[in-house]
């Protein structure tokens, strides 16, 4: 540690050696992302603790801890826009597909995959540091460092470890959510990989290398996809990810059923 080094014991960065002194109110999923899902300032809501079993409406303010100091939170705050920027789209895109019934063309979109994946490792790190599971890591649980210095862009993901898209992956019911999160845990390792929805898509962010068993959460992934196709019959848009120097990529198609075929009798 260097002499003006300084770790805020509140702040689930310390590790790194480089904290201010100032904690901060961080939401532990984007405010950016929860206002696409939110009615009037609130958002319903399920999974936390401190709800028991039960789901509830809750204003976005309700979604704070202070888990970070200011100078980490700064430092991830572009992790938050581009994150806001790529739920919106598919939302976005969601909509029109689901509800144009003329042709009308949808511009192509690109994001930066590496954002979008370290994002996830934020949500990570700051649903479980918050306490907002009922996991038993501790009060004062801090990431592995090599996560920190994943999530802060101070070295690369490595392979398998990172984003996946699993175009199979279904709740009980058999729907995927339009809006949920998830943290991925067992009791020898703890918690390692985070589950989120957004749009009807599902993705993991797994951070131990998965497993290739048939009944693996990962069994159908495609790990870093470096496009979204999605059409209905009468509009196409592409939604591009660009990863650095990362050659395994593909395509994911996406069919929508067509909103004229919902009005002819059956």
């Amino acid at each position: 540690m260097t002499p003006d080094a300084h770790r805020h014991d509140r702040c689930y960065a310390s590790p790194l050696n480089d904290c201010s002194t100032k904690i901060t109110g961080e939401h532990y999923i984007s405010a950016a992302v929860l206002e696409e899902f939110s009615v009037d300032g609130a958002i319903d809501i399920g999974g936390l603790a401190w709800l028991g079993d039960g789901r509830r409406e809750l204003p976005l303010q309700a979604l704070v801890a202070n888990v970070l100091c200011d100078r980490h939170n700064e430092q991830l705050s572009g992790l938050d826009s581009a994150a806001g920027s790529f739920v919106r789209r598919n939302n976005e895109v969601r909509h029109v597909l689901a509800t144009q019934k003329r042709r009308m063309p949808i511009a192509d979109a690109t994001f930066e995959g590496n954002a979008i994946e370290r994002w996830l490792l934020k949500c990570l790190c700051g649903i479980v540091a918050s306490s907002a599971t009922d996991l038993p890591v501790g009060k004062g649980w801090r990431p592995p460092l090599g996560w920190l210095e994943i999530l802060f862009d101070r070295t690369p993901m490595p392979a398998p470890l990172g984003l996946y898209f699993v175009a199979t992956k279904r709740d009980p019911s058999g729907i995927v959510p339009k809006f949920a999160f998830s943290v991925v845990s067992n009791d020898d390792l703890g918690p390692y990989g985070i589950t989120a929805s957004f749009a009807e898509k599902p993705f993991i962010l797994a951070m131990m290398r998965p497993q290739v068993r048939a009944e693996s959460m990962l069994a159908d992934a495609i790990r870093r996809p470096a496009e979204f196709i999605e059409s209905n019959g009468i509009n196409r848009t592409t939604t591009r990810l660009e990863w650095p120097n990362d050659r395994d990529q593909f395509t994911v198609q996406i069919h929508h059923d067509n909103p004229r075929k919902k009005e002819r009798p059956r």
